[in-house]
C-alpha cells in the first residue's frame, strides 16, 4: 500500500471512529431509558389543548365526528395499523412501549407493533419527507433529556382521527425521568395546516419490570366479524341477476 493510500484509510477510520463517538456522545452519563414503560392512566381522554387550537374547517370536523358517536371499532376501520402522529405516545393514547438503546440509534416498540427508529445526530431534517405509520425522527440529547423532532407524520391520533396533519407538521417530544421509576415525555405538535398555534400534551409512564401483553386491535377491531357471535358480518351469497363465470 502506497503512503498516499495508507494516509486516506487512516483519515476514513478516524473519521468513522469520530462519528461514532458522537453518535453515542452522553451515553455514560445519559439516564437509563432502556426497558418497558406502561401509562399511569391508560384510558385518559386528556387532550391536551389540542381542541381548543383547531382552525374552523378542522374543529368542524371533528366536532362532527363526536357527534355522530364514532366508535373504536369504526375509528380503526378494517384493521388499520397503528401510527405515530404526534400524540404524547408512540401510538396511541393507552400504549404501552419499549425503549432499546444502540450506537447512534433509540429504537421505540410498542405493543401494537409500531416501530419507530430515533436517529441520534445533528443533521436537520429535509423538508417535505415522504409521509409514513411512523414519520422520521431525529434526536438529541440535552442534558438529561432526550428531545426527537418528527416529520413525515400523515394523520392524527383517536380522537382525532377525522383530521388530517397535513404535509407541514411536525412534533417535537421530551422524554425525562420524574424519578427513577417515572417517564414524562412532553409533546409539541405544530401542524400549520391544522391548528392555529402548537398544541401540548405531557403524558406520565411508569417502569415495568416484564413485557405487558401485547393488543391485537385488528382481531378486536375487525368491523367484519360479529364478536358476540363469531359470524361474519357481511352476506357474501352472490346476487341472483349474477352471470355465470365464463366458460374455459
Amino acid at each position: 500500500m502506497s503512503v498516499r493510500a495508507c494516509a486516506a484509510l487512516t483519515a476514513l477510520m478516524l473519521a468513522a471512529a469520530q462519528n461514532v463517538l458522537c453518535a453515542g456522545a452522553g451515553a455514560s452519563t445519559s439516564p437509563d431509558f432502556s426497558g418497558w414503560w406502561v401509562p399511569e392512566n391508560p384510558f385518559s381522554q386528556d387532550l391536551g389543548d389540542m381542541v381548543e387550537k383547531l382552525k374552523p374547517e378542522s374543529a368542524a370536523s371533528y366536532k362532527a365526528a363526536r357527534a355522530a358517536g364514532t366508535r373504536p371499532e369504526e375509528d380503526y376501520g378494517y384493521c388499520t395499523p397503528p401510527s405515530f402522529s404526534g400524540g404524547p405516545t408512540p401510538a396511541r393514547p393507552q400504549g404501552f412501549f419499549e425503549l432499546l438503546f444502540s450506537p447512534g440509534r433509540v429504537t421505540l416498540l410498542d405493543g401494537q407493533g409500531l416501530i419507530r427508529r430515533l436517529h441520534l445526530r445533528n443533521t436537520p431534517l429535509p423538508d417535505a419527507l415522504e409521509q409514513s405509520r411512523s414519520g422520521t425522527s431525529i434526536a438529541h440529547w440535552e442534558g438529561q433529556t432526550l428531545v426527537v423532532r418528527t416529520t413525515g407524520m400523515y394523520r392524527l391520533a383517536r380522537p382525532l382521527q377525522t383530521v388530517t396533519l397535513g404535509r407541514n407538521a411536525s412534533a417535537v417530544e421530551r422524554y425525562s425521568l420524574r424519578d427513577a421509576e417515572t417517564l414524562a415525555v412532553v409533546t409539541t405538535l405544530t401542524a400549520p395546516d391544522v391548528f392555529t398555534a402548537p398544541a401540548v400534551r405531557t403524558a406520565l409512564y411508569r417502569r415495568s419490570k416484564d413485557a405487558p401483553l401485547e393488543l391485537d386491535i385488528c382481531s378486536q377491531n375487525d368491523v367484519s366479524v360479529d364478536h358476540a357471535t363469531g359470524k361474519e358480518r357481511f352476506d357474501t351469497t352472490p346476487p341472483d341477476d349474477l352471470p355465470p363465470p365464463p366458460a374455459r
